[in-house]
């Protein structure tokens, strides 16, 4: 979940079942479990949100909310009302999935420590890299202005602009007579 909407970490774990709309693959995002241990009524910048769902993540979710009720069924205990939780249905604290999921996970792939928070990081480098639009992105991250979102990726920004062929590149083939019959800016519009 975390990989593949960009959503920070606290607003994952304050998710419920209710908040997932799998037929118009989108998440509500209405709390956030700030610093790890209390629960806010709102994400961070103080607004409720719906994040994009990827076509993929759909039926990974389907699968685990499938797995949620079974567990349940079998065990005879009530259905935790979080979308995630801890195996005696609790909620994820922070600390513990970093100390026991996270760290784990990365040293048995042989990656160097990066926070969880990172994740959001790629995820939005990788929207603004495949040309995504960068209000999507901010859409998506939940950033209260723009400028946010602008002023975090610039390098980023800056190097998907640039793609592989540069404009002046492009402006240079002209001048010298190549014939080229289109030339696609980094906006999308057609020269």
């Amino acid at each position: 979940m975390l990989f593949r909407t960009g959503m920070r970490e606290g607003e994952v774990v304050a998710l419920q079942p209710g908040d997932l709309d799998l037929r118009s693959r989108h998440v509500r995002t209405q709390r956030n479990l700030a610093s790890g241990l209390f629960m806010e009524e709102s994400p961070k910048n103080g607004k409720a949100r719906s994040v994009d769902l990827a076509i993929d993540l759909v039926p990974v979710l389907k699968d685990h909310l499938a797995m949620r009720e079974a567990d349940a069924a079998l065990s005879g205990q009530p259905i935790s009302p979080w979308l995630f939780s801890t195996p005696d249905q609790k909620l994820i604290r922070s600390n513990n999935f970093r100390d026991r999921v996270w760290r784990p996970l990365l040293q048995g792939l042989g990656l160097r420590y990066r926070t969880v928070h990172a994740i959001r990081h790629t995820y939005a480098t990788s929207m603004i890299m495949s040309r995504a639009s960068l209000v999507y992105v901010q859409r998506q991250l939940g950033h209260s202005s723009i400028s946010i979102t602008v002023d975090t990726y610039t390098h980023w920004i800056e190097k998907a602009e640039r793609g592989d062929v540069l404009e002046v590149d492009r402006l240079s083939r002209i001048s010298s007579g190549e014939a080229v019959t289109q030339a696609v800016t980094p906006a999308g519009a057609t020269v």
